[in-house]
């Protein structure tokens, strides 16, 4: 096989793992310029609040980071732009002479689902529940501002979902969420009570959202994970993942119209 079929064989498979991620987690609004989308949270996530350049670039490269920006400061954000291999460089030099910061970004890595037996305890509600909403964000101590912009974005899943949680001593300890599409599962949201953490709970909670992805039709599953992160790179490498490419951010601070 050529270089090239090769590299655009790797392509396809990077804009198909955004594109399923991006219908996995909507944002609260999209729009569309040529072929980038532009999605749009309130400010909750860089991913829900980046301009994901996907299908080519267009010929006024320019004119179209413009037009983003624009976008943005109109809704008093700033202009993110999420960047994978499969953005050609041109775009990643524009953003730098206009003075965008990298960012880091994460490791999209898959892994088989073959094979994975069921976890014993392991709850999967197929809707979301304030319960696991508010667990979410006690475990990942983030600002309760944010909790009814979450509440909005999981709700507009259109795709089969599994809010997967493991209790300790009644109360959740471990929680995350899979999301079924095709012959896909995501994984996303994985948190454990840090009081809790080198007991299992990890590796237990991520076994059983892979089970349940299979049982909807999942051959293989994907997930985000920080390259920063030893204690859950170990555990997916142990569970068979493995990078597939690495993604960045570019951001550039909210301008004045």
């Amino acid at each position: 096989m050529s270089e090239n079929v090769t590299t655009t064989a790797i392509w396809k498979q990077i804009n198909h793992l955004e594109a399923i991620s991006m219908t996995a987690l909507p944002a609260q609004r999209t729009a569309y310029l040529g072929g980038w989308v532009l999605r749009f949270s309130a400010g909750f996530t860089r991913r829900g609040n980046a301009v994901h350049p996907l299908y080519g670039m267009p010929d006024d490269l320019l004119g179209a980071v413009v037009a983003c920006e624009t976008r943005y400061a109109a809704h008093g954000l700033p202009t993110i732009f999420k960047l994978t291999p499969a953005v050609p460089p041109a775009l990643e030099a524009l953003l730098r002479e206009r003075g965008y910061a990298q960012e880091a970004g994460a490791s999209v890595q898959v892994a088989s689902v073959r094979g994975v037996t069921a976890v014993e305890g392991l709850e999967i509600a197929p809707a979301l529940t304030e319960e696991w909403l508010a667990a979410y964000f006690r475990l990942n101590e983030r600002p309760l501002a944010y909790l009814p912009i979450m509440r909005d974005m999981l709700t507009r899943i259109p795709c089969p979902a599994g809010f997967a949680a493991l209790r300790h001593d009644g109360r959740i300890a471990a929680l995350g969420l899979g999301v079924a599409d095709g012959d896909h599962v995501g994984l996303f949201d994985i948190a454990t009570d840090p009081t809790l953490r080198r007991q299992g709970l990890g590796r237990q909670l991520v076994h059983g959202i892979l089970h349940w992805g299979a049982a909807a039709g999942a051959a293989q599953a994907y997930l985000q994970v920080l390259p920063t992160n030893t204690p859950a790179l170990n555990l997916y490498a142990q569970l068979g993942f493995a990078e597939v490419y690495p993604y960045t951010y570019f951001t550039r601070p909210n301008a004045p119209l």
